[in-house]
């Protein structure tokens, strides 16, 4: 659910997945190799990087879930359990263990858009894997404002926005 989550994210901040608006920042609480593995697997555009949080703390602090009962509300029905499918996958072949190497099993995602003053201009918490769905539309009206207003405040002006 995490991947489709990054995926849903990406297609709304970047530029035909090459460039993104705003630096993102994926946050996991994998272990550094496992994070290593899982983002050489993916073409990540430029401006994305990896930071882990095998302690939790940015989770904890940006007010993400971590609940075992949430992890098991199948929300979204086949999509949630094409997940629980890939696990043996995960698990066997990648040698990716919940818990282990893999992150915390029990932490549910979430998209935030932070301003420079730390302020969130759009958040996206997750209550259980993949549900609430996220909001697309709005994630791109956040990113673009804020990119522009990084912009003007490094002095250049912000490009107008198409329409």
């Amino acid at each position: 659910m995490c991947n489709d989550l990054l995926g849903s994210a990406l297609r709304a901040i970047t530029n035909d997945m090459e460039t993104c608006l705003l630096p993102l920042y994926i946050v996991t609480n994998a272990s550094v190799a496992a994070a290593a593995a899982w983002a050489a697997e993916r073409a990540l555009p430029r401006g994305v990087a990896v930071l882990c949080d095998e302690g939790r703390r940015a989770h904890a602090a940006l007010g993400l879930h971590r609940s075992v009962a949430r992890t098991f509300t199948f929300r979204r029905g086949w999509d949630n359990l094409k997940g629980l499918f890939a696990f043996p996958y995960e698990a066997c072949v990648k040698g990716r263990l919940p818990g282990v190497n893999a992150g915390d099993p029990w932490q549910q995602a979430g998209v935030l858009v932070l301003r420079a003053t730390g302020e969130a201009a759009f958040t996206h918490r997750e209550e259980s894997p993949g549900w609430p769905l996220l909001d697309a539309a709005a994630l791109r009206v956040a990113a673009a404002a804020a990119a522009g207003a990084e912009k003007r405040a490094r002095g250049g002006a912000a490009r107008p926005r198409r329409r």
